[in-house]
């Protein structure tokens, strides 16, 4: 090419640069969705607080931050998946909900994808911060190099945004799949009462265990009170609250295997011996 040409390459340059931005820009967008969104968790009325809290704390950061969080909790090596936030100080009392999606690969996969990932990032400070160092753009020769460059760059670019639209859209499919589970009464029932679909009981939220805590605080008639009490106020005002919806026989199976209660026999003037709970001390 003749050296009149210089102008038209470097506004060819300059054209597929910014078309590497802005390519780059949207991944960036794509990416900051996808970290704010697969996962989240709370007290069930703090959930849209804590979205926007999460937005507002990765709508700052860099790339290389972005793809460090999507490498380290997104994607994971098969049977690796884990919750990283801490439930240790949510409070039992109120309902909490926690949700994560996330991609899990073969070790190989993970690998590849990690490495692309990596070098996307470099790419990404080599063409923000290094791009006039690197490439001659007063030469027709140098001009015509960094065009070839910037083309493969925007190949690259392309083919990892593509990647990422397609793991985006596998976690929009599973929160629909998520949201359809939660109106059904199986959700129910694990959300109100701690049964999950499976019969197991988590007990600290069950609600048989809610509503014997209501009962005892009721009658408030001191450290100990008279089981017989606590169930009778319990089947007045929670009858659907029974020990069988819990795969218990008797009130003090529940006691036994919720292990939240403390049960002794005391006598009274009432009766010779009597079975008496209260809630046990953490």
């Amino acid at each position: 090419m003749k050296t009149n040409d210089l102008p038209t390459l470097q506004q060819e340059v300059q054209r597929l640069l910014g078309r590497c931005l802005l390519r780059l820009q949207q991944f960036e967008r794509l990416a900051k969705a996808v970290v704010v969104t697969h996962e989240l968790g709370g007290p069930a009325h703090e959930l849209e607080q804590n979205h926007a809290q999460r937005a507002d704390e990765y709508a700052t950061k860099t790339l290389g931050t972005l793809i460090g969080v999507l490498l380290k909790s997104y994607l994971t090596i098969d049977g690796a998946t884990s919750i990283t936030e801490d439930d240790s100080k949510l409070p039992i009392e109120s309902v909490t909900l926690r949700y994560k999606c996330s991609i899990e690969m073969s070790s190989d996969a993970y690998a590849k994808a990690a490495s692309d990932l990596t070098h996307l990032v470099a790419l990404r400070n080599d063409l923000v911060h290094h791009f006039l160092d690197r490439f001659d753009l007063q030469s027709v020769g140098g001009c015509s190099a960094v065009c070839v460059h910037l083309d493969d760059c925007l190949s690259l670019i392309g083919r990892q945004y593509e990647l990422l639209h397609a793991w985006a859209k596998s976690m929009d499919e599973a929160k629909l799949a998520t949201a359809a589970f939660v109106q059904t009464p199986a959700f129910s029932e694990f959300v109100m009462n701690g049964i999950a679909p499976d019969g197991t009981v988590t007990w600290e939220a069950a609600g048989i265990v809610k509503a014997l805590r209501n009962a005892i605080s009721e009658l408030d008639s001191g450290e100990w009170t008279r089981l017989d009490h606590v169930i009778a106020l319990v089947e007045s005002k929670q009858p659907e609250q029974v020990p069988a919806k819990y795969g218990c026989r008797t009130w003090p199976q529940v006691l036994h295997e919720s292990r939240v209660f403390d049960l002794q026999y005391f006598a009274d003037e009432s009766a010779p011996r009597a079975p008496w709970i209260r809630e046990r001390q953490r």
